[in-house]
Order: C-alpha cells, then structure tokens, then sequence
C-alpha cells in the first residue's frame, strides 16, 4: 500500500504544482476533492484499485488543462495496444466457450440411446481440451503485463476458463449417471452458462479498451 500511497502523493503534488497558476480557493477545491476522492479508494486498502483510480482520472496535466477550460491532447491507445486487448478477450472467450461447448457435446451423447459409440471419441476431446487449454494460456499471459485490465478482470481471466474445464467434464460425468436423455439438460444448462460467459468477457474486454482511451 505504500508505493501506492507514494503514487497518490507524487499524482497531488503534481497537479498542485500545475494549478499554480489558478486562483487559490479553485485550486484548493479541486485538490482537495480529488485528495478526499483517493482517500477514500485508498481506505480498501487495495493498491490495484488506487492505480485504477488514477488512470480513470486522467494525467495531472490533463486535470489542470479542464480545470482551466482548456482541450488537453487526446492522447490515442496505439494499434498495438488495441489489437493486444481484442486478442486477450477472443482468446479467453474462445477457451472458455469452447470447453462449454465441448461440455455440451459430451452431456448431449452421453448415454445417447445407451450405445457407446454415440459418445464424443477420446481424440476430439483431448484436441479440443488442448486447443482450449492453449488459447487460454495465451489470454492469460496478454492480460496481466497490460494496465488497461482491471485486477480482479484478470483473475476472472485467469480463472474462467479452468472453470470451464471443470464445468464440461462434470458435465460429462453427470450425464453419464442420469437417464437416457437427460443429458440434453445438462448439455441447456451449459450452454446458457457459454452464454453468460460471453457477455462478461465481452464487457471485460470493451472496459479495458475504454481504459485505453481515457490514458
């Protein structure tokens, strides 16, 4: 907590020092709500969310420059950095959909018509669990180094297609013991869990393009 307590000083010294130029009670009320605003976001205690704060303010100069009613430069993400992030969340959505939707293929043939020749052929599920396990692997390591992706969207990052993993198995499993044809609930339950998963990694990944634009 600390380096980010030094962040927030460095960040109202700064803005202070760019404010000189203003009348004094303006300054002091823009600092000061800005100081009281941070307080309060350093009270949790989490130095990622501090670092957030920050960003979502903007630079001091950018602050200072409204502050005095100008049009600070709009500083544009690089191509780089927007390809970047749209990979990181494809990448994640086809993980953790992919293993859902592996999952509903293996509780939808399970037990099929009690033939076990209806179910999924080992081969395919090892090379689709290994596709999925990879690109996974690939979001992970694009989100983290990045600043546009908030901390706990990296965890769900991170997490969510192990958990996927998880899920279609289990899935499988299930079916397996049911009744004949009761893997076709199984296989609706999963598949409306692939489309949740949709909408949050979708909305994780415009955030931190947004994230982008606000730098």
């Amino acid at each position: 907590m600390k380096q980010a307590s030094a962040e927030v000083r460095r960040y109202l010294e700064e803005l202070s020092h760019l404010l000189s130029d203003v009348p004094a009670d303006l300054r002091a009320e823009i600092v000061g709500g800005i100081r009281e605003h941070l307080a309060q976001v350093e009270s949790a205690g989490d130095d990622d969310a501090v670092r957030d704060a920050l960003v979502r303010l903007g630079s001091p100069e950018s602050v200072a420059a409204a502050a005095r009613g100008d049009q600070p430069p709009v500083r544009r993400p690089s191509l780089a950095d927007r390809w970047t992030t749209i990979a990181a969340g494809l990448a994640a959505l086809c993980a953790a959909d992919g293993l859902l939707a592996l999952g509903v293929g293996m509780a939808v043939t399970a037990r099929f018509d009690e033939n076990a020749d209806w179910n999924l052929h080992p081969a395919a599920v090892l090379l689709g669990t290994g596709l999925c396990f990879l690109a996974g692997l690939f979001a992970t390591i694009l989100v983290w180094p990045s600043r546009s992706w908030r901390r706990t969207h990296k965890l769900g990052v991170t997490a969510i297609w192990p958990v996927a993993l998880v899920v279609a198995f289990a899935a499988g499993e299930v079916s397996l013991r049911l009744p004949v044809g009761a893997g076709f609930a199984v296989g609706a339950v999963v598949l409306l869990l692939g489309a949740l998963v949709t909408v949050v990694i979708g909305r994780w990944t415009l955030e931190a393009l947004t994230v982008q634009d606000a730098r």
